[in-house]
C-alpha cells in the first residue's frame, strides 16, 4: 500500500513526491493522527487502510488530516484538500 501525507512540507520550495510507498516508511510511526495510522478509513468509501491490497495509493487532506484513496479523492496536487473541506 502507498500513502501520501500532503501536510508534511519542510520548505516553501520543497515539492514533496505525490506518493510514498510503505516500503520507504514505517507505518507504525505516530504521525500526529489521533488513531493508529494503519486503521485509517477512506472518507469516501469507508475502506480501511489495513484491509487494502498492496499498491493502493492514499492521500491525506491538509485541512482535516483525514485519509482517502487516491482513486476516490481524485487528488491532482501534493497539497490535497478534500471535498468536505473545500
Amino acid at each position: 500500500m502507498k500513502r501520501y501525507d500532503s501536510s508534511s512540507d519542510s520548505s516553501d520550495y520543497y515539492d514533496p513526491p505525490l506518493v510514498y510507498s510503505d516500503d520507504d516508511i514505517n507505518l507504525d510511526i505516530n504521525d500526529g493522527d489521533k488513531s493508529d495510522s494503519s486503521e485509517a478509513t477512506c472518507i469516501f468509501c469507508d475502506g480501511k487502510f489495513s484491509e487494502d491490497t498492496r499498491g493502493k495509493v492514499w492521500v491525506k487532506c491538509v485541512m482535516c488530516q483525514m485519509w482517502a484513496h487516491l482513486d476516490c479523492a481524485g487528488a491532482e496536487t501534493a497539497s490535497y484538500v478534500c471535498d468536505f473541506c473545500k
